[in-house]
């Protein structure tokens, strides 16, 4: 009695020996939300054969779409590590400054940065004549839509630096008294580079599928890219929505889905060995020169964080301006910033809108985050109740 009596006591929870049904039914659904579209799709390119396969290709398109999805995803991801590394106690200052810019849609910023840097636009009119020599709007000022694909590399920056930098906070206070810092700091290093090499190889491990999904989102981006993405060579995800959206052959836009996983695919394991390289060079400190710490990427990727910050602001904050300003200049003067009337009939315009599909937007959201919310809920209790690892939650999301 006293043997099956303890046997009881001591005995491991149902739960942690076998997965909740309700665990089991998220992760199914999961797995068959995102698995059937992709494997549907797939499964019909391959029956389909290689003629859609060539007409779907496009080299210019796809070489545009892997730049700035790479430079967007690096760009942001530094500047990250860069403010963490060089303002580690200013994490609550840095939090205050990235939370607003995640509650922004991807769009609003993609709006008010595309704005700013119209040819008639609040940046072009306060440097004009001054600083440009501009006396009326530029016609080959290309900065709002750049050719090369640089604002829309800005703007998904943007987005993506107060998601990696909640992230960076998130992991390193486990971290912060690792005796790799107090090693570091041993050898010679300042507080900086102590942080670049002590702790950034112990969180870069957690790191590898928050960049993995900024990669796929950026390669698959449609609305940013629309916004302020190239107009003469499009990303390649914005010339599949145009494909399907004039009624293209279908089988067609599934073979330009298929290029497109396969891109992310290859861009993905690119990044992971670029990562798990990065991680053991970052772990042989006494490689680095001292009269250069880190070879300067810290206070680079610092430098380049606050600036997509600034920018960032600057922009949301003059984007009252910019809606009373239209991109030919007629209502104000190029280029003066307030003289003359206010035209304030695109606000008009803009409320006839969005009042009638307010109610359907709201309803859309609120039903999105709480399914959303309640999967995720039942995916990590299920799996924290089994004494799992979250392998299989990242292997779906991947």
């Amino acid at each position: 009695m006293i043997r099956h009596a303890l046997n009881k006591t001591t005995a491991q929870p149902r739960g942690a020996r076998r997965w909740p049904l309700l665990h089991i039914s998220a992760l199914s659904l999961l797995a068959l939300a995102l698995g059937l579209p992709i494997a549907v799709g797939l499964g019909q390119t391959l029956i389909t054969g290689a003629p859609d396969l060539g007409a779907a290709w496009h080299g210019p398109s796809l070489g545009r779409t892997v730049f700035t999805a790479l430079m967007a995803t690096g760009a942001g991801f530094l500047a990250a590590l860069g403010l963490a590394a060089c303002f580690h106690g200013r994490v609550r200052l840095l939090t205050w400054l990235s939370l607003p810019l995640l509650a922004v849609p991807h769009a609003a910023v993609a709006q008010a940065l595309g704005l700013l840097l119209a040819p008639s636009g609040f940046g072009v009119r306060f440097l004009s004549p001054w600083a440009t020599g501009y006396d009326r709007p530029p016609i080959d000022w290309l900065w709002d839509q750049h050719p090369a694909g640089w604002t829309l590399i800005i703007a998904l920056a943007i987005k993506e630096l107060p998601y990696f930098l909640i992230l960076i906070f998130t992991y390193t206070p486990a971290m912060a008294t690792h005796p790799s810092r107090a090693m570091a700091a041993g050898l010679g290093y300042g507080p900086v580079c102590a942080w670049w090499h002590g702790i950034l190889p112990l969180i870069l491990p957690r790191l590898i599928l928050p960049i993995f999904i900024v990669l796929t989102f950026t390669v698959s981006v449609v609305d940013v890219a629309a916004v302020v993405g190239p107009s003469r060579i499009k990303t390649f995800a914005l010339n599949l929505q145009a494909a399907w959206s004039h009624d293209t052959s279908r089988s067609q836009v599934l073979a330009g889905a298929s290029w497109l996983v396969l891109v992310t695919l290859v861009l993905l394991g690119f990044v992971w060995l670029f990562v798990k390289i990065m991680e053991r060079h970052l772990r042989r400190a006494y490689a680095w020169r001292r009269s250069w710490p880190a070879m300067g990427l810290p206070q680079f990727g610092a430098a380049l964080g606050l600036g997509l910050l600034a920018l960032a602001y600057i922009s949301l904050l003059v984007l009252p301006l910019q809606s009373l300003i239209t991109t030919t200049g007629r209502q104000i003067p190029f280029p003066d910033l307030g003289a003359g009337a206010l035209d304030t009939h695109a606000w008009g315009q803009a409320l006839d809108l969005a009042l009638p599909t307010l109610p359907l937007t709201l309803a859309i959201a609120m039903s999105a985050t709480i399914l959303s919310l309640g999967f995720a809920l039942c995916l990590l209790e299920g799996e924290a109740r089994a004494d799992q690892r979250r392998g299989q939650i990242d292997i779906l999301l991947l």
